[in-house]
């Protein structure tokens, strides 16, 4: 008897040590993209040995990993979830306000077939950079490049409690304005 109650008391605590280790550890998360190769791979790196997820490529469609300890114990091809009914849905802009998030970078390196279209490019990076303040973007251009191609490395450190308490929050919203509004739905 004593040793189940020590059993549950262990495991409350080790639940409650993660709970709180995802509001105060960031995760680490790089996107790379080669138009080249036509690949894509974004890693996720929380507590660094200990979670790692990925997301590659594999024949034109994406395959998630997860290992744990350096130990893969999750893969498989990503699925497109089925749609329910009621859901809430969320636009990409939704996504990137609920999104908590330091230290973003983005290196570019890109070169187009014409000089010009490639300057015209690079003009407008500084535009980017208004809406995304608190991201350092840093494109590398290539004037004379002998085809197309862009190669994007990016990264950003998350807090993976607040991104998701935040997004719940928005969902709470959307779902009390609906509630409140009502829903149009077609078909």
């Amino acid at each position: 008897m004593y040793y189940l109650l020590l059993l549950i008391v262990v495991l409350l605590i080790l639940v409650l040590s993660i709970g709180i280790l995802t509001f105060k550890k960031l995760a680490m998360v790089s996107l790379n993209y080669d138009t080249d190769s036509n690949e894509y791979h974004v890693t996720l790196k929380w507590l660094s040995p200990f979670v790692t997820i990925k997301v590659d490529t594999f024949n034109l469609s994406p395959k998630l990993s997860v290992f744990l300890f350096k130990k893969r114990i999750y893969a498989k091809p990503v699925q497109k979830p089925m749609q329910r009914k009621n859901k809430i849905k969320l636009n990409t802009i939704d996504y990137f306000q609920a999104i908590k998030r330091e230290n973003s970078y983005i290196t570019l390196n890109f070169g187009l077939d014409d000089p010009f279209a490639t300057s015209l490019v690079c003009g407008l990076i500084p535009w980017l950079h208004c809406f995304l303040s608190d991201v350092d973007i840093t494109p590398v251009p290539v004037f004379l490049a002998d085809h197309a191609y862009i190669d994007l490395n990016a990264g950003t450190k998350l807090n993976i409690g607040k991104t998701m308490f935040s997004l719940f929050k928005l969902k709470q919203a959307k779902q009390k304005r609906r509630d409140e509004y009502g829903a149009i739905q077609f078909g």
